[in-house]
C-alpha cells in the first residue's frame, strides 16, 4: 500500500512540475506539442498524471514525449527515480 502511495504522490508531484515547466515556457512545452496548453487546469493535470505515470513506472508508450531542455532534464530524473521505487 505504501508503494502505491508513493507512486500517486510523485505522480502528483511530477504532474505538477510538467504543467509548470511549460506554463513558463510558452510555445516550447509538450503541452503545446500536443495543444493542450489552451485547455483548463483540470485536463492538464490529467495528462500531467497520465504523462508523470507513464514515466515513473517506466512503461513509456511514446503518445507524450519531451518538448524543451528542461522538461527533458526532468523526465531524466524522474525515470531515474522511478526505477529505485
Amino acid at each position: 500500500f505504501r508503494l502505491l502511495l508513493a507512486n500517486l504522490f510523485m505522480s502528483h508531484l511530477v504532474s505538477i512540475i510538467l504543467i509548470a515547466i511549460a506554463t513558463y515556457e510558452p510555445g516550447t512545452s509538450w503541452m503545446d506539442k500536443y495543444g493542450i496548453s489552451d485547455y483548463s487546469w483540470w485536463p492538464k493535470y490529467v495528462y500531467g498524471i497520465y504523462y508523470s505515470t507513464t514515466i515513473i513506472t517506466t512503461v513509456g508508450f511514446g503518445d507524450i514525449s519531451v518538448f524543451s531542455i528542461q522538461e527533458a532534464i526532468v523526465v531524466t530524473f524522474v525515470m531515474l527515480f522511478g526505477c529505485i521505487i
